[in-house]
């Protein structure tokens, strides 16, 4: 039997909790560029775990404009992180939005339009 299709990405944010999340990874991503690799202490295994960072500052951008997000876990933003890929707000080939291929500051104005 073939999987349930999952519903379209506006579907999902009709519901106000899952729509302020988003809304909170998005101010987090404009906010602390490169999250999910600003913290680069790894694991014993050595296994960066991005998404729990992302999820921490999440948390902290939702503290400071005084929201309390519900049933926000790392799961649920990274259905989250898949919806802006959709809409090409973060680039397909990152596997989280702070995988990039910079470090802040290390990129000027000039090298990034390429």
């Amino acid at each position: 039997m073939a999987a349930k299709p999952s519903p379209p990405p506006t579907t999902k944010y009709l519901n106000h909790n899952a729509f302020e999340r988003l809304m909170m990874l998005i101010a987090t991503l404009v906010q602390y560029p490169g999250v999910g690799y600003l913290q680069k202490d790894e694991t014993a295994k050595g296994h960066h775990k991005a998404l729990e960072e992302v999820h921490q500052y999440v948390l902290k951008t939702a503290e400071q404009q005084g929201i309390t997000l519900e049933k926000c876990t790392p799961a649920s933003l990274h259905k989250d992180i898949k919806a802006l890929r959709q809409y090409g707000i973060l680039d397909e080939k990152k596997m989280y939005p702070g995988a990039t291929s910079w470090a802040p500051g290390q990129w000027d104005y000039q090298t990034w339009q390429r």
